[in-house]
């Protein structure tokens, strides 16, 4: 018994290493561009994921005639991957809005270790919640559970509020 519980331990350890790694090493933008493209940000462009795996959708397509679970099947499949680009995109805007607060505070006319220390950590609870998310959405192509990004989507909506606030104050001080 206690063999089992050391191998299932450390299996857990290996994968949530391998998801930490995953999530954290994401691609990251060049840190010039970060600034300028904060003006294009916009967390609307996050709505749709919110629906794209909602059972209700393959509910009302399995009551239509002609039906076949073919095309469920192929929609689930589509509308992964598109979950998962979704999940890419948002580890690559939260590093663009990370680095862009990063520039600033360098730039800032005043000290801003608090808000370095709040990025931090607001950095490794977005990797907790980008890791929650993926471990629920590989539960549910297993067919159990929920996937729900919302912790996440919140947690870059913060970056963003604090990339916002900062940016601007270092703009003035150059």
């Amino acid at each position: 018994m206690w063999m089992e519980m050391t191998i299932a331990s450390g299996l857990l350890l290996v994968g949530f290493t391998f998801l930490f790694f995953r999530v954290a090493t994401r691609m990251i933008p060049p840190a010039e561009s970060c600034i300028d493209w904060l003006d294009e940000f916009s967390m609307a462009s996050y709505r749709p994921m919110a629906n794209l795996l909602n059972e209700s959708d393959y509910e009302f397509l399995a009551a239509q005639p002609g039906y076949e679970p073919a095309i469920a099947r192929r929609l689930r499949r589509e509308r992964r991957a598109i979950f998962q680009s979704y999940l890419m995109e948002m580890a690559r805007d939260f590093h663009r809005l990370l680095g862009a607060a990063r520039i600033a505070m360098v730039y800032a006319p005043d000290d801003q270790s608090a808000l370095a220390s709040e990025l931090f950590r607001l950095r490794v609870r977005f990797y907790g919640a980008l890791i929650g998310v993926e471990v629920r959405y590989a539960m549910n192509a297993l067919g159990l559970g929920k996937v729900d990004a919302s912790a996440a989507l919140g947690l870059l909506e913060s970056m963003y509020r604090h990339a916002i606030t900062v940016v601007p104050v270092a703009q003035e001080a150059v």
